[in-house]
């Protein structure tokens, strides 16, 4: 068992490292030096609250149902991913449609599913995860949450 488990990690590894090797070369400078972005152009966020936040204190998440469908569930690896139009959205839901079709526990009728339309194959309403189970996944240290954007100025 852990030998399968060890194979699954590494064909994502490998996955994954093919992926950021093509940001490179497609020189999305996101990947490459994100911080020295951030000092570059100055970049600040300011907090939209005044008061001081414990940092103990659980934060509440408020999930709405507008832009939930951006989310791509990938519950084999426990991984949310948050895509964005224009920030290589067509290329993330090609990407993890096929991580779901190469996972060895994926049922036939899955795996033709996600061979078809390249939309919408693993939103959270596909796999029938509620706003509140979006706000739990938050929540999770387990799940890896993740999103990729870009500077629209330099598009």
């Amino acid at each position: 068992m852990a030998a399968k488990k060890k194979g699954k990690n590494q064909k994502l590894a490998l996955l994954l490292l093919a992926f950021c090797a093509f940001l490179q070369i497609a020189n999305y400078s996101f990947v490459s030096k994100p911080l020295q972005y951030v000092q570059e152009h100055k970049v600040e966020y300011d907090h939209p609250t005044t008061q001081q936040v414990s940092s103990t204190a659980p934060q509440p998440i408020a999930l709405k149902d507008v832009w939930v469908d951006r989310f791509i569930v990938v519950p084999e690896y426990k991984l949310l991913f948050c895509y964005m139009e224009k920030v290589g959205g067509s290329m993330f839901n090609h990407l993890f449609r096929m991580l779901r079709i190469l996972h060895p526990d994926i049922s036939g009728s899955e795996a033709s599913l996600q061979a078809g339309h390249l939309w919408f194959r693993n939103t959270p309403h596909r796999h029938k995860k509620s706003l509140a189970d979006l706000e739990n996944i938050f929540k999770d240290p387990e799940w890896t949450k993740a999103v990729f954007y870009r500077d629209p100025i330099k598009r």
